[in-house]
């Protein structure tokens, strides 16, 4: 009987820890529902407004593996979240990853798609942003990088087509550089 307590008790535990691995960090959760709620915001007519989101759409917050330390990196996707950051340029796609005892913040933009593959032993992120990045007037503009724990950031890799960013006009950073 205690054997099979044990077992029982080792489950729960492995479900436990596999459930809080996999639960976004509460920050992004906040971040992510006062963006979706201010979006609305409008002082002048207050009352002209959805019901207040208390709960991130599915899917829109989920864990992914780019730093491979043990701990999940998080990508936000605006696809689901019912915000107008979706446009001729894609959707707002943010993603944090671990650097071990913190996160940083690697891709911050607009993307017609954000997907993650391995190549060349290591996790590559492929995009494809609007064309006018690539000095192109038509087709596919995509990028690539992969995680550089060293520098703590994404650096580039060929996409998944093996274009570099030499190829394209000025290339795309993940992170644009904002003034603060």
């Amino acid at each position: 009987k205690s054997l099979i307590t044990a077992v029982l008790a080792v489950g729960a535990a492995m479900i436990a820890a596999v459930a809080t691995a996999q639960t976004p960090p509460e920050a992004l959760t906040w971040m992510v529902l006062n963006e979706i709620n201010s979006a609305w915001f409008d002082r002048t007519e207050p009352f002209n407004r959805p019901p207040l989101v208390t709960r991130v759409p599915d899917g829109v917050i989920r864990p992914v593996d780019v730093s491979h330390d043990g701990k999940p990196d998080w990508l936000i996707d605006h696809t689901d979240s019912g915000l107008m950051y979706c446009g001729t340029g894609g959707c707002l796609r943010t993603l944090y990853v671990s650097d071990g005892d913190d996160y940083v913040l690697a891709f911050d933009e607009q993307s017609h798609t954000f997907d993650l593959s391995r190549r060349g032993g290591e996790t590559v992120i492929d995009v494809e942003v609007h064309h006018v990045f690539c000095g192109v007037a038509e087709g596919a503009c995509g990028f690539a990088w992969a995680w550089d724990a060293g520098l703590k950031r994404l650096v580039e890799r060929p996409n998944a087509a093996g274009q570099t960013l030499l190829t394209h006009d000025g290339g795309f950073p993940p992170v644009s550089e904002r003034e603060g």
